[in-house]
């Protein structure tokens, strides 16, 4: 669980269910920083130093980039509420009580159903939706969200 959620846990706060962004939606990144850095190793061996190392800086951003979406992205259910972040300059977060939530859903593409991860889409009261990215394992995550839902539902009718 990330600082986000860690730091904005209420007292008898507890975390249900807990989604992970797939490393392997990274993919795109990795290859990109391996191609670059393919690049910065030919021209080492040239008298082209510049493209050398402009090529060798985007590799390393193209390998940062892919650890820093999954350590920036976090999404958790807890007994309360649904509670999220995502982004690391730019930030969206999302922090919706659990009786002015709808329901989730999720998308995938092709490539993202063979790799399996996908978008979990938070459906508030009203217009409010809130998709995170590249989740892992979508349609278990998204089950596992709308069942603790479910639950929390069958007991606030029960308790009233």
């Amino acid at each position: 669980m990330g600082s986000y959620v860690q730091g904005n846990l209420t007292n008898g706060e507890e975390v249900i269910v807990e989604a992970k962004v797939s490393w392997l939606s990274q993919l795109k990144f990795l290859l990109f920083g391996i191609i670059a850095l393919i690049v910065a190793i030919a021209f080492f061996g040239s008298n082209n130093t510049v493209v050398a190392l402009v090529a060798l800086v985007i590799a390393i951003l193209f390998f940062a980039s892919p650890y820093i979406n999954v350590i920036s992205t976090e999404l958790v259910m807890t007994n309360k509420r649904v509670l999220g972040k995502f982004g690391f300059i730019s930030r969206e977060t999302c922090d919706i009580r659990l009786d002015k939530i709808e329901g989730f859903s999720f998308s995938q593409g092709i490539l993202e159903r063979i790799l399996g991860y996908g978008h979990i889409i938070v459906k508030g009261s009203g217009d409010n939706t809130t998709p995170f990215p590249c989740i892992a394992d979508p349609l278990n995550t998204n089950k596992k969200l709308n069942e603790k839902l479910d639950e929390f539902r069958e007991k606030a009718k029960s308790s009233n």
